[in-house]
């Protein structure tokens, strides 16, 4: 069973501060209309591991201009032209798997297999879900609800 997701590369050492909660604010120098589940590929340069692997899904909330008051969530300074991408919402950290990355937002289709939540790092009720034994169902749950019609399996989320 097939699962088609957004995601986009982010070099490291950002890759591993968004999958860690710490960076919030994803800087690009253009803007997307996209809005949703982002899977977070690490780009393969630098070399920082793990390299070219998918880490986790963040959420996109909001694309904006961005403000000298974004430079901690962003981790980086603020400069003219530059797009402040907003993740919010659930953070899912994944059992990294390789991914081909690509410039701009991309798709991938992968197995669900691959699809390994590790953690929700960040989101409602992370807590109870991350002691539960139901953190990849909650996990598809999510994902169903936030996704395009078609791209998950119907029998792993459930009627709409």
């Amino acid at each position: 069973m097939k699962i088609r997701l957004k995601a986009v590369s982010v070099m490291q050492p950002w890759a591993n501060r968004i999958v860690s909660g710490r960076k919030t604010i994803e800087v690009r120098n253009w803007r997307t209309s996209y809005r949703g589940p982002l899977l977070i590929v690490s780009s393969k340069k630098p070399p920082i591991p793990p390299a070219g692997y998918a880490l986790a899904i963040a959420t996109l909330i909001m694309c904006r201009d961005m403000t000298p008051g974004d430079e901690f969530a962003a981790q980086c300074p603020c400069e003219r032209g530059d797009v402040a991408w907003v993740l919010d919402g659930p953070l899912w950290r994944l059992k990294p798997f390789p991914v081909t990355g690509a410039l701009g937002i991309f798709e991938i289709e992968r197995d669900a297999g691959y699809l390994w939540p590790t953690a929700l790092i960040r989101g409602e009720a992370s807590q109870s879900i991350n002691r539960s034994s139901g953190l990849r169902s909650s996990m598809f749950e999510w994902l169903g609800r936030h996704l395009p019609a078609g791209s998950l399996p119907q029998h792993i989320v459930g009627r709409r």
